[in-house]
């Protein structure tokens, strides 16, 4: 047979004409986005989501799956007004990035439980903030940035370079100091929390290295990277909640710290913290379902 040409094949073609296609419509969309006010382009998002979500059918297909673990007790109805809703909320979010600065430069984001922000602030440790992909995420750390509180946040950037690079601009427009998630930004995170620093991560989804931990009754594989740092240098773990008020308006809370555990062996420990961690999650998608990432293959194994 006669060997197949490299620009023939599915993956030249998906980095060498996909990527650079999806990433200049991506490029035009929000150029035209930033023009509306923020409440309209966060209205826009919503009708284009729900619309996105009807043709997404794999992925509305893994979200009814993931809905059924996780609320056997509401009704197929109820879990499909979750779904719809869901999508309109990520049309939201898209459209709403392009105004991420103005966002979190303005009274547009209040912040819940100010008492335990502050005294968390005023502790002399190094402090490991977490959160989840709720409400939108993008929000906590711009606007830890606007207080002037420095604050590396951990990511995994999209596949698609040229998106990376447009959603990386706009983090880093905000003030936000980001690290690359892999296998030096595990370093690079001890070394700063050992410096007495503030990292900040979203550790609500499946990694493949992790350990089973329950999520809504099911174990789910969950990474340890905060629960390995917390059981190795004395530090605050501190869960930020992030939630969509009405249209672009939302609230940041933080939450008094978590419990380290003290005894047992350190993989129990950790998976202990980990435990801790996840039942935050689940509370602040219970909730709110509708503001979560259901298509996401949390509890595959």
């Amino acid at each position: 047979a006669a060997r197949r040409r490299p620009f023939l094949s599915a993956a030249w073609r998906r980095y060498w004409l996909w990527h650079p296609l999806i990433g200049g419509a991506i490029h035009t969309v929000f150029f035209l986005v930033r023009l509306l006010p923020v409440d309209r382009a966060s209205d826009l998002g919503a009708w284009g989501g729900r619309r996105v979500g009807r043709l997404a059918r794999t992925a509305s297909a893994r979200a009814r799956a993931n809905l059924a673990i996780a609320f056997p007790e509401k009704t197929v109805a109820e879990r499909e007004r979750i779904l719809s809703d869901m999508w309109a909320h990520l049309g939201r979010i898209g459209t709403e990035y392009p105004h991420l600065t103005r966002l979190a430069q303005s009274d547009r984001i209040e912040i819940g439980n100010v008492e335990i922000a502050e005294a968390v602030l005023m502790q002399p440790l190094p402090i490991v903030f977490f959160s989840g992909h709720t409400g939108h995420w993008e929000v906590g750390p711009a606007l830890g940035a606007r207080h002037n509180l420095r604050v590396k946040a951990i990511y995994r950037p999209p596949n698609n370079r040229f998106v990376d690079r447009i959603i990386r601009e706009i983090r880093e427009a905000c003030g936000v100091d980001l690290v690359v998630r892999g296998a030096e930004s595990v370093q690079t995170v001890l070394g700063e929390v050992r410096a007495g620093g503030r990292i900040a991560m979203l550790v609500d989804q499946k990694r493949a290295y992790g350990v089973p931990v329950p999520l809504f009754g099911k174990p789910a594989l969950t990474g340890t990277v905060l629960a390995q740092i917390a059981t190795r240098i004395d530090c605050l773990v501190v869960p930020v909640r992030v939630e969509r008020l009405e249209r672009a308006r939302f609230r940041v809370t933080c939450e008094p710290p978590l419990e380290i555990p003290q005894e047992g062996s350190r993989e129990e420990r950790v998976q202990e913290l980990m435990g801790q961690v996840n039942g935050c999650i689940e509370r602040w998608v219970r909730a709110r379902p509708e503001q979560w990432l259901w298509p996401h293959r949390r509890w595959d194994t």
